[in-house]
């Protein structure tokens, strides 16, 4: 991997993750530059309950 960053998105529910932290890896597969993800939010503690603000949070950081 080119790049591994720790989460820390306090928006996102990680207590769900028992064993260490969680770390996002980025590898480039055309050869560019990679973007750093920054702690983009990524629904790691998705429940249906909480979906629709999970949605506004995702396309507010533009991954959808």
């Amino acid at each position: 991997m080119d790049f591994g960053e720790y989460y820390t998105n306090k928006d996102d529910n990680q207590y769900d993750i028992e064993v260490g932290k969680c770390k996002i890896f980025t590898k480039s597969l055309t050869g560019e530059k990679v973007q750093l993800w920054n702690n983009k939010f990524i629904d790691i503690g998705a429940e249906d309950k909480l979906h629709e603000l999970s949605m506004s949070k995702l396309k507010q950081d533009k991954l959808i």
